[in-house]
């Protein structure tokens, strides 16, 4: 690979495009296991306060972070938190 006239393929850190997929290579099983026990949690929270627009909200992200992972970022972790407390405790801005 070196003989092509890009270090893309001497980098060390890949993307994966998952979020799931990214706490399973960061932390192993624990770490999925923790993330979706905290992403069960809001679920459980937002059907038993009938907040609908939360429910939305997780939805959207539990798909959003098939697809990408988001709290690699700051922007997406001050994003998909900040909302995420706002929503589960009842604050509103």
């Amino acid at each position: 690979y070196a003989q092509f006239p890009t270090d893309v393929y001497q980098k060390t850190f890949y993307n994966t495009h998952d979020q799931y997929l990214n706490f399973w290579l960061l932390g192993g099983l624990p770490s999925l296991v923790l993330f979706l026990a905290a992403m069960v949690f809001q679920y459980r929270q937002s059907i038993r306060q009938k907040d609908y627009i939360f429910l939305f909200f997780l939805l959207l992200m539990t798909i959003a972070f098939a697809t990408e992972n988001i709290l690699s970022r700051q922007a997406g972790i001050v994003f998909y938190y900040f909302f995420s407390c706002c929503f589960l405790f009842n604050i509103k801005v």
